[in-house]
């Protein structure tokens, strides 16, 4: 009998957080939707182009929003403040999420008392374990963002189970990389394209395949916050501590 234990429901275990905030979604086929983000900190992948470049240690000047923070909290806590927005689809996202699996278990264990909650989770979607079988079932939404040029594999499992597929790209190159790889393992979600850091050769790479045949299946998605700010105010309160 395996020894492995993904937490107890209930118990009131910390987080390591980087902030919890109410906005809209500003990436993705979501985007424009409210949401309460729950922003975990720690990542297993150090991405050169990473909008949280924070997320295994923190980098001076990397980011100027205050979700840059490493910061330590009680479930319950972390619950308390969601529970103040008028808004029922909570977005956990990082870093990366499943880097803190039981927390993340048990965290969507106490959401999902409400029944109107619907649970939304952003992965790279490289980290099996446990934990990632039990939580997917409980999860309404699923956005892989899996990376290239990192050394890791992609998940078969978060693969087939994503309800989108985000693909960060700088060039023609990397929509083809991403394609095949896709193709390989039969991915059915929907595909997205997202120029890494907004920059217009990506841009016009993205353009000219959603234009061609092979643009099929595909879209595109500008993230909406590093255009305009959406509001994303960082969680200040008493009960949470910084590390």
């Amino acid at each position: 009998m395996s020894s492995t234990r993904i937490g107890n429901p209930g118990t009131d275990i910390k987080v390591e957080l980087s902030g919890i905030f109410h906005s809209i979604q500003g990436e993705g086929l979501n985007s424009g939707v409210p949401m309460v983000f729950v922003r975990f900190f720690g990542c297993n992948l150090s991405c050169p182009w990473c909008d949280t470049g924070y997320a295994k240690e923190p980098r001076p000047g990397e980011l100027e929003k205050d979700i840059s923070h490493h910061k330590t909290a009680y479930l319950s806590d972390i619950i308390a403040e969601v529970k103040k927005y008028p808004c029922k689809n909570v977005i956990i996202t990082g870093g990366e999420p499943f880097y803190q699996a039981k927390a993340l278990y048990q965290l969507i264990l106490t959401l999902k008392s409400d029944p109107e909650v619907n649970i939304a989770i952003e992965t790279n979607g490289t980290i099996d374990s446990p934990a990632s079988c039990a939580i997917l079932p409980l999860v309404d939404y699923l956005s892989v963002s899996p990376k290239l040029g990192m050394g890791v594999d992609w998940s078969p499992t978060m693969i087939s189970r994503a309800n989108e597929v985000r693909c960060a790209v700088s060039s023609l190159q990397d929509i083809v990389e991403y394609s095949n790889m896709l193709n390989h393992m039969n991915s059915q979600a929907l595909r997205i394209l997202s120029p890494i850091n907004m920059e217009q050769p990506a841009i016009d790479a993205i353009i000219s395949w959603l234009k061609a045949p092979a643009g099929a299946g595909w879209r595109a998605s500008f993230q909406l916050f590093k255009l305009i700010d959406i509001g994303e105010a960082d969680w200040s309160s008493n009960a949470v501590s910084e590390v």
